[in-house]
């Protein structure tokens, strides 16, 4: 597999697995109730104290499916408008 087919199957697996996260977390914005666009829905930590790692992190890192959904239940999701 060539560079650029495995960085076109990391960026395949990261636009999943938000999608994914996104639909676990409801599908939609815990505040206004938008779901237009999943581009613009963020997790954001209810205690920044509890955070283990930033969401984008776990992204940028493939890391087991288990250890993201720990980390995505201590969130909200919210849209960033």
């Amino acid at each position: 597999m060539s560079k650029n087919q495995t960085g076109a199957h990391v960026k395949e697996w990261r636009r999943r697995t938000k999608l994914r996260l996104i639909e676990a977390m409801g599908g939609r914005c815990c505040v206004c109730g938008y779901n237009r666009c999943g581009g613009a829905l963020e997790f954001h930590h209810l205690d920044p104290t509890e955070k283990d790692r930033e969401i984008a992190r776990w992204m940028a890192n493939p890391r087991r499916w288990g250890s993201i959904v720990k980390e995505i239940k201590k969130c909200i999701l919210v849209c960033s408008n």
